[in-house]
């Protein structure tokens, strides 16, 4: 039953192109786009995107799924959903459109010796409480990978799988961080943000299974993600 079950989800999404292709025959825009992303994102762009797509294409539905990365991309390998808007992978063999670089910042307490410099060297995390945030059991792979780079383990004094709650014990002098921009200005966090030095950035953007098999439904909604985020 499980190995059979991407088939049929296969087989359904084929007839869903079938039946939009068809519509379209008639004049007809409808369907369904199953979007997945984080939070972060689903503040900052999804709501000005859904009302752009609401306006042009009223009759084509959209199903929004929030997760961390790893679970974005499982859903996506499985079909659960059609579009993520997520971190841009070396590894991912999805085929992908990247919207923007979203640049990582040192997140200190206020009282942090570094708070007010301009820019906070990446090998200075050796020398303090790390926290780390968590996709599911596993250091979140754009924080691993920056510190990989400079020979840093991602293991923290304190771990969460919630970004906010991070952020929310460095406020209390718990430790420092690493997170990107877009998270950072979803929150109100009383804690200092200064660039990491040398830069480092992840690359947020559209990824699909295959551009070759996605329906109109999908195609029109990427085009209106690219027309309002300028693109």
């Amino acid at each position: 039953g499980e190995r059979l079950a991407p088939l049929f989800r296969e087989l359904s999404q084929a007839a869903d192109r079938l039946e939009q292709e068809l519509a379209l025959t008639r004049g007809v825009e409808q369907g369904i786009v199953k979007i997945g992303t984080y939070s972060s994102i689903s503040l900052h762009w999804i709501p000005q995107i859904l009302e752009a797509f609401q306006e042009r294409y009223p009759n084509i539905e959209v199903e929004l799924l929030e997760g961390n990365g790893q679970e974005i991309e499982e859903w996506l390998y499985s079909g659960r959903i059609d579009i993520a808007y997520t971190s841009l992978q070396p590894y991912f063999t999805f085929d992908t459109f990247k919207i923007l670089d979203d640049p990582m910042f040192a997140v200190l307490p206020k009282s942090h010796p570094r708070a007010h410099d301009e820019t906070y060297p990446i090998s200075e995390f050796k020398n303090e409480p790390f926290l780390v945030y968590v996709a599911n059991t596993e250091p979140d792979v754009d924080l691993a990978r920056a510190l990989n780079s400079v020979g840093i383990s991602a293991k923290g004094k304190f771990t969460s799988n919630f970004d906010m709650t991070i952020l929310a014990m460095v406020e209390h002098n718990l430790g420092v961080t690493m997170m990107p921009k877009l998270i950072l200005e979803g929150s109100n966090a009383d804690v200092a943000t200064v660039p990491i030095s040398p830069p480092i950035s992840r690359s947020l953007g559209m990824a699909v299974r295959s551009m070759a098999d996605a329906s109109p439904a999908m195609r029109r909604f990427m085009n209106c993600t690219r027309e309002v985020l300028g693109v």
